[in-house]
């Protein structure tokens, strides 16, 4: 008997010979049971996977391949699980409100501090923000503890997706959270 690869509708697994296919029913995860010259051996796929297995692996025991496959498959669910609760909260309303100052905390080698204020709720998930001025006051070298200038925009509009929590992301690398009021902490370099 020699290794087959299993088509699927658009691509294509590998499947040792001899192999016993295990599929979890609750996450649709698939592990490959099998042996090779006297070795204990499984391969493991997620539910849409197609050529790359999460993981192929040999075994000392048939114990301690069972157990990596009970783990995988309860991780597999554990995914999921939290992948629902993830687009359940997508589908909810924001608390954001016209007036609401939110704050973003990004940078490499330095941290950029950067006020947004809700300038419009077009939406059950969607905001207008605009950024904010700030005041800052220098503490030490290239440091400084900044705070934001209430309706004292340096942009233009722009609209962005709200979480339920509040979080916003407003560039590739940033999101702006709800400001606690407090001023925070910024460092630049000359």
């Amino acid at each position: 008997m020699s290794d087959t690869i299993e088509s699927g509708k658009t691509s294509q697994r590998y499947v040792p010979s001899g192999a016993i296919p295990e599929t979890d029913p609750d996450s649709g995860a698939t592990v490959y049971s099998y042996e090779r010259n006297g070795a204990l051996c499984a391969i493991a796929y997620k539910p849409k996977a197609s050529r790359n297995s999460v993981w192929h692996h040999r075994f000392r025991s048939e114990a301690e391949r069972k157990n990596h496959i009970t783990k995988f498959f309860e991780g597999q669910r554990a995914h999921q699980d939290e992948m629902k609760k993830r687009r359940a909260n997508r589908s909810q309303p924001h608390s954001l409100s016209v007036g609401t100052i939110l704050v973003s905390s990004w940078g490499y080698e330095q941290t950029n501090i950067d006020f947004y204020q809700v300038t419009a709720v077009p939406g059950a998930s969607t905001v207008e923000l605009r950024e904010l001025a700030k005041d800052s006051e220098e503490t030490e070298w290239c440091q400084a503890k900044v705070m934001p200038r209430k309706d004292v925009f340096v942009s233009d509009a722009f609209r962005r997706r709200a979480s339920a929590d509040g979080r916003v992301k407003v560039s590739s690398v940033a999101s702006a959270y709800v400001w606690d009021g407090r001023a925070k902490h910024q460092t630049s370099y000359a």
